[in-house]
């Protein structure tokens, strides 16, 4: 499975960007908001938006950026070993 993903990953992503992800990918969860997750990766946000996952309308503020998280699981199901 892992196998599968990275290739995904390497097929879709600019080869300027594969040495910068960082993989996993962590969605990060606050008690705060609990509808939501956020990520505070701008790599990672980048990855997500050119594999199609997040909107160019996602924007990195204070150093994250919030995503509902029905859409976070959603993208975990699809790419299991790559986001967590």
């Amino acid at each position: 499975m892992i196998q599968l993903v990275l290739e995904v990953f390497k097929k879709k992503l600019p080869p300027e960007l594969h040495h910068k992800q960082k993989l996993p990918i962590v969605y990060f969860y606050s008690p705060n908001v609990p509808d939501s997750c956020y990520l505070n990766d701008f790599h990672a946000l980048h990855a997500l938006q050119v594999l199609g996952e997040l909107s160019k309308l996602h924007r990195m503020q204070l150093g994250k950026v919030w995503v509902g998280r029905a859409i976070a699981y959603s993208i975990m199901k699809k790419y299991p070993t790559a986001i967590r």
